[in-house]
């Protein structure tokens, strides 16, 4: 996009930062921008790429589960064992880290057994963690609000 983003859409942004699952006439409300204009900005900015929207379970807020992270060395074709890891069913998040053979996964269990399991299978598969911990809890996913609004300057 290469005309400067519209003042409207940069409001309509925050509101979709601040709330994810606002209504357009929500959204409306609060602007004072009219529901139909809160429309075509939401499409607008996602037909551009400047926002995007994902929804994420706060797994972290489940009775009886337990979310851990697990790093570590690949051993073995690097693409492949990703691709591994990241269709195992516990598997919530895979990062790529930094460097030839470094991963970084978020698993999630039901008690430490199953946890642990899990992680067995991903050394099987060849990402071998030699670090994980638990999740002790994730206030929000996404950007603060404070960043959005620095987008206007």
């Amino acid at each position: 996009m290469t005309e400067k983003i519209k003042s409207e859409w940069v409001r309509v942004a925050e509101e979709m930062v601040r709330d994810p699952s606002a209504s357009l006439q929500e959204i409306s409300d609060r602007t004072g921008i009219p529901k139909s204009t809160v429309w075509y900005a939401q499409k607008r900015l996602q037909e551009e790429r400047l926002v995007e929207q994902n929804t994420f379970l706060r797994i972290d807020r489940l009775d009886d589960l337990k979310v851990g992270i697990i790093g570590g060395a690949i051993n073995g074709d690097k693409e492949e064992v990703l691709e591994r890891v990241a269709n195992h069913p516990n598997v919530w998040f895979l990062v790529d880290t930094v460097g030839p053979h470094s991963f970084t996964a978020t698993i999630v269990g039901r008690d430490n057994e199953e946890f642990q399991d899990v992680i067995e299978t991903l050394n099987a598969y060849g990402a071998e963690g030699d670090h994980y911990g638990e999740v002790v809890g994730v206030p929000q996913f996404g950007i603060d609000e404070e960043f959005v609004r620095t987008l206007r300057e």
